[in-house]
Protein backbone atom coordinates (compact mmCIF):
# COMPACT_ATOMS: atom_id res chain seq x y z
CA UNK A 1 0.00 0.00 0.00
CA UNK A 2 1.66 3.08 -0.43
CA UNK A 3 1.96 5.41 1.80
CA UNK A 4 0.05 8.71 2.02
CA UNK A 5 1.91 12.31 3.47
CA UNK A 6 0.59 14.03 5.58
CA UNK A 7 -0.34 17.72 5.37
CA UNK A 8 0.52 19.47 8.41
CA UNK A 9 1.50 22.85 7.09
CA UNK A 10 -1.43 25.39 7.01
CA UNK A 11 0.91 27.46 4.18
CA UNK A 12 0.69 24.24 2.32
CA UNK A 13 -2.89 23.27 2.78
CA UNK A 14 -3.73 27.53 2.11
CA UNK A 15 -1.52 27.20 -1.28
CA UNK A 16 -3.61 23.92 -2.56
CA UNK A 17 -6.97 25.77 -1.75
CA UNK A 18 -5.45 28.43 -3.63
CA UNK A 19 -4.66 26.29 -7.11
CA UNK A 20 -7.85 24.92 -6.58
CA UNK A 21 -9.84 28.54 -6.36
CA UNK A 22 -7.76 30.14 -9.65
CA UNK A 23 -9.27 27.21 -11.37
CA UNK A 24 -12.94 27.71 -10.27
CA UNK A 25 -12.59 31.39 -11.48
CA UNK A 26 -10.93 30.45 -14.69
CA UNK A 27 -14.59 28.03 -15.14
CA UNK A 28 -16.93 30.48 -13.93
CA UNK A 29 -15.68 33.37 -16.62
CA UNK A 30 -15.69 30.42 -19.03
CA UNK A 31 -18.97 29.08 -18.40
CA UNK A 32 -20.66 32.43 -17.58
CA UNK A 33 -21.30 31.98 -14.08
CA UNK A 34 -21.47 35.11 -11.31
CA UNK A 35 -19.74 34.03 -8.02
CA UNK A 36 -18.23 36.10 -5.24
CA UNK A 37 -15.95 35.68 -2.42
CA UNK A 38 -18.23 34.51 0.69
CA UNK A 39 -17.92 34.65 4.56
CA UNK A 40 -14.25 34.80 5.87
CA UNK A 41 -12.65 34.87 2.54
CA UNK A 42 -14.20 37.83 1.85
CA UNK A 43 -13.23 39.14 5.36
CA UNK A 44 -8.67 38.14 4.41
CA UNK A 45 -9.75 39.32 0.67
CA UNK A 46 -11.08 43.14 2.26
CA UNK A 47 -8.54 42.99 5.34
CA UNK A 48 -5.54 41.14 4.46
CA UNK A 49 -5.68 41.54 0.81
CA UNK A 50 -5.61 37.43 0.69
CA UNK A 51 -6.39 34.31 3.28
CA UNK A 52 -7.20 35.77 7.06
CA UNK A 53 -3.55 34.57 8.32
CA UNK A 54 -4.92 31.48 10.90
CA UNK A 55 -7.66 30.86 8.51
CA UNK A 56 -7.86 27.36 6.81
CA UNK A 57 -10.37 27.17 3.64
CA UNK A 58 -12.00 29.73 1.45
CA UNK A 59 -15.60 30.48 0.38
CA UNK A 60 -17.82 31.12 -2.41
CA UNK A 61 -21.07 32.07 -3.00
CA UNK A 62 -23.40 31.38 -5.71
CA UNK A 63 -27.16 32.34 -6.69
CA UNK A 64 -29.21 29.36 -6.75
CA UNK A 65 -29.88 28.99 -10.23
CA UNK A 66 -25.62 29.12 -10.93
CA UNK A 67 -25.27 26.70 -8.22
CA UNK A 68 -27.76 24.66 -10.31
CA UNK A 69 -25.56 25.22 -13.74
CA UNK A 70 -22.17 24.92 -11.65
CA UNK A 71 -22.81 21.40 -10.23
CA UNK A 72 -24.08 20.14 -13.61
CA UNK A 73 -21.38 21.70 -15.46
CA UNK A 74 -18.26 21.70 -13.61
CA UNK A 75 -17.38 17.89 -13.23
CA UNK A 76 -16.67 17.03 -16.83
CA UNK A 77 -14.44 20.27 -16.76
CA UNK A 78 -12.62 19.61 -13.77
CA UNK A 79 -12.06 16.34 -14.23
CA UNK A 80 -9.24 16.81 -17.07
CA UNK A 81 -7.83 19.52 -14.46
CA UNK A 82 -7.64 17.29 -11.12
CA UNK A 83 -10.63 18.25 -9.60
CA UNK A 84 -13.91 16.74 -8.67
CA UNK A 85 -17.13 17.94 -7.07
CA UNK A 86 -18.64 16.10 -3.65
CA UNK A 87 -21.93 17.00 -3.07
CA UNK A 88 -25.49 15.70 -2.18
CA UNK A 89 -26.60 14.56 -5.55
CA UNK A 90 -22.95 12.85 -6.27
CA UNK A 91 -23.18 9.23 -6.22
CA UNK A 92 -19.31 9.01 -6.39
CA UNK A 93 -18.27 11.79 -3.73
CA UNK A 94 -21.82 12.02 -1.61
CA UNK A 95 -21.64 14.72 1.08
CA UNK A 96 -24.52 15.59 2.80
CA UNK A 97 -25.11 19.24 3.02
CA UNK A 98 -27.03 21.42 0.29
CA UNK A 99 -23.34 22.45 -1.17
CA UNK A 100 -20.79 21.48 -2.75
CA UNK A 101 -16.85 21.31 -2.54
CA UNK A 102 -14.62 21.26 -5.50
CA UNK A 103 -11.94 19.17 -4.40
CA UNK A 104 -8.66 17.89 -5.67
CA UNK A 105 -7.73 14.88 -6.19
CA UNK A 106 -4.14 14.21 -5.28
CA UNK A 107 -5.04 14.73 -1.82
CA UNK A 108 -7.06 13.21 0.85
CA UNK A 109 -9.25 15.03 3.88
CA UNK A 110 -11.58 13.75 6.80
CA UNK A 111 -13.36 16.00 8.83
CA UNK A 112 -13.14 14.25 12.07
CA UNK A 113 -15.92 16.20 13.73
CA UNK A 114 -18.38 14.03 11.66
CA UNK A 115 -18.89 10.56 11.35
CA UNK A 116 -18.03 10.11 7.84
CA UNK A 117 -14.91 8.39 7.23
CA UNK A 118 -14.59 8.34 3.30
CA UNK A 119 -12.28 10.74 2.68
CA UNK A 120 -13.17 13.71 0.21
CA UNK A 121 -9.27 15.99 -1.08
CA UNK A 122 -8.77 19.54 -0.04
CA UNK A 123 -11.74 21.55 -0.97
CA UNK A 124 -13.08 25.04 -1.26
CA UNK A 125 -16.71 25.41 -0.36
CA UNK A 126 -19.49 26.35 -2.99
CA UNK A 127 -22.54 27.56 -0.92
CA UNK A 128 -25.94 28.67 -2.60
CA UNK A 129 -27.39 31.57 -2.02
CA UNK A 130 -31.79 31.45 -1.62
CA UNK A 131 -34.31 34.59 -2.56
CA UNK A 132 -36.26 35.58 0.90
CA UNK A 133 -40.20 36.46 0.51
CA UNK A 134 -41.91 39.29 1.99
CA UNK A 135 -41.53 39.02 5.73
CA UNK A 136 -44.97 37.17 7.30
CA UNK A 137 -45.80 34.68 9.29
CA UNK A 138 -46.04 31.80 6.85
CA UNK A 139 -42.12 32.94 5.52
CA UNK A 140 -41.12 32.84 9.21
CA UNK A 141 -42.45 29.29 9.89
CA UNK A 142 -40.60 28.55 6.32
CA UNK A 143 -37.30 29.74 7.59
CA UNK A 144 -37.50 28.18 10.88
CA UNK A 145 -38.50 25.01 8.77
CA UNK A 146 -35.15 25.09 6.81
CA UNK A 147 -33.48 25.63 9.57
CA UNK A 148 -34.68 22.48 11.18
CA UNK A 149 -34.09 20.25 8.40
CA UNK A 150 -30.46 21.29 8.41
CA UNK A 151 -30.35 21.08 12.45
CA UNK A 152 -32.30 17.35 11.43
CA UNK A 153 -29.20 16.69 9.35
CA UNK A 154 -26.08 18.05 11.29
CA UNK A 155 -27.15 15.76 14.03
CA UNK A 156 -27.22 12.57 11.91
CA UNK A 157 -23.61 13.18 10.79
CA UNK A 158 -22.08 14.70 13.47
CA UNK A 159 -19.51 12.35 15.91
CA UNK A 160 -20.63 12.43 19.53
CA UNK A 161 -17.58 13.00 20.60
CA UNK A 162 -17.59 16.57 18.98
CA UNK A 163 -20.87 17.92 20.73
CA UNK A 164 -20.72 19.52 24.04
CA UNK A 165 -24.24 21.02 25.19
CA UNK A 166 -27.27 19.26 26.15
CA UNK A 167 -29.32 20.06 23.41
CA UNK A 168 -26.54 19.05 20.85
CA UNK A 169 -26.39 16.01 22.66
CA UNK A 170 -30.53 15.26 22.84
CA UNK A 171 -30.05 15.78 18.79
CA UNK A 172 -27.84 13.56 18.14
CA UNK A 173 -29.26 10.77 20.45
CA UNK A 174 -32.73 11.72 18.76
CA UNK A 175 -31.63 11.81 15.13
CA UNK A 176 -27.94 10.30 15.23
CA UNK A 177 -29.06 7.22 13.41
CA UNK A 178 -31.02 9.17 10.42
CA UNK A 179 -29.99 9.27 6.82
CA UNK A 180 -28.56 12.03 5.86
CA UNK A 181 -30.01 11.93 2.28
CA UNK A 182 -33.11 12.66 3.70
CA UNK A 183 -32.73 15.59 5.62
CA UNK A 184 -30.24 17.00 2.76
CA UNK A 185 -33.28 16.66 0.61
CA UNK A 186 -35.91 18.29 2.08
CA UNK A 187 -33.93 21.16 3.07
CA UNK A 188 -33.00 22.18 -0.52
CA UNK A 189 -36.22 21.47 -1.57
CA UNK A 190 -38.03 23.87 0.73
CA UNK A 191 -34.91 26.14 0.97
CA UNK A 192 -36.02 27.41 -3.53
CA UNK A 193 -39.36 27.24 -2.52
CA UNK A 194 -39.68 30.89 -3.09
CA UNK A 195 -37.34 31.10 -5.90
CA UNK A 196 -37.91 34.01 -8.18
CA UNK A 197 -40.28 35.69 -5.99
CA UNK A 198 -37.46 37.18 -3.39
CA UNK A 199 -37.73 40.98 -2.46
CA UNK A 200 -34.44 42.36 -2.44
CA UNK A 201 -32.84 40.14 0.50
CA UNK A 202 -30.81 36.92 -0.40
CA UNK A 203 -29.90 34.17 2.33
CA UNK A 204 -27.46 31.10 2.63
CA UNK A 205 -29.35 28.97 4.69
CA UNK A 206 -26.38 25.90 4.61
CA UNK A 207 -23.43 28.00 5.73
CA UNK A 208 -24.05 31.02 7.86
CA UNK A 209 -28.09 31.88 7.44
CA UNK A 210 -27.04 35.53 7.54
CA UNK A 211 -29.69 37.99 5.51
CA UNK A 212 -27.97 39.97 2.79
CA UNK A 213 -29.01 42.88 0.72
CA UNK A 214 -29.47 42.00 -3.05
CA UNK A 215 -28.10 45.19 -4.80
CA UNK A 216 -24.83 44.32 -2.90
CA UNK A 217 -24.35 41.60 -4.80
CA UNK A 218 -25.70 43.28 -7.81
CA UNK A 219 -22.19 43.89 -9.32
CA UNK A 220 -18.99 42.27 -8.61
CA UNK A 221 -15.46 43.87 -8.65
CA UNK A 222 -11.93 42.10 -8.94
CA UNK A 223 -10.16 42.55 -5.42
CA UNK A 224 -6.24 41.28 -4.76
CA UNK A 225 -6.32 38.14 -3.16
CA UNK A 226 -2.59 36.21 -2.53
CA UNK A 227 -0.91 36.62 -5.86
CA UNK A 228 -4.31 37.06 -7.83
CA UNK A 229 -7.78 38.47 -8.02
CA UNK A 230 -11.04 37.37 -7.29
CA UNK A 231 -14.44 38.34 -7.66
CA UNK A 232 -15.96 40.15 -4.32
CA UNK A 233 -19.36 41.97 -4.60
CA UNK A 234 -19.14 45.87 -4.93
CA UNK A 235 -21.33 46.15 -2.00
CA UNK A 236 -18.97 44.14 0.34
CA UNK A 237 -19.54 47.17 3.20
CA UNK A 238 -22.62 45.97 3.57
CA UNK A 239 -22.22 42.14 3.66
CA UNK A 240 -19.59 42.11 6.05
CA UNK A 241 -21.22 44.77 8.20
CA UNK A 242 -24.05 42.31 8.22
CA UNK A 243 -22.43 39.09 9.26
CA UNK A 244 -19.38 40.22 11.35
CA UNK A 245 -20.33 44.08 12.55
CA UNK A 246 -16.96 45.86 12.69
CA UNK A 247 -15.29 43.78 10.61
CA UNK A 248 -11.94 45.57 10.10
CA UNK A 249 -10.98 45.13 13.95
CA UNK A 250 -9.43 41.90 14.83
CA UNK A 251 -10.35 39.60 17.05
CA UNK A 252 -8.82 38.91 20.36
CA UNK A 253 -5.34 36.86 20.22
CA UNK A 254 -6.70 33.57 21.24
CA UNK A 255 -9.77 33.29 18.44
CA UNK A 256 -6.90 33.89 16.37
CA UNK A 257 -6.77 30.14 15.56
CA UNK A 258 -7.83 27.65 12.24
CA UNK A 259 -11.76 26.67 13.42
CA UNK A 260 -11.84 23.22 11.47
CA UNK A 261 -10.48 19.86 12.80
CA UNK A 262 -9.05 17.57 9.94
CA UNK A 263 -6.92 15.37 8.75
CA UNK A 264 -5.09 15.84 5.63
CA UNK A 265 -3.01 13.88 3.33
CA UNK A 266 -1.33 13.98 -0.20
CA UNK A 267 -2.32 9.98 -1.77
Amino acid sequence: MKQMTPITNLDELKSIELEIMKKIHDFCEEKGINYTLAAGTLLGAIRHNGFIPWDDDIDIYVNRKDYWRFEKEFPEWGESRGLYIAGPHSNEHYFPRDMLKVCDDRTALIETSYKRTDPIGVFVDVWPLDELPELSFKTSLWRKQVRLYRNFNLAADISKSSVHGWKEKLAVLLFGYTDTHKWTNKMENTAIRYLGKGTGRLISFQGFDNTYSEKDFEERILWPFEDTKFYVPKGFDGVLRDRYGDYMTLPPKEQQVPHHVQNVWYK
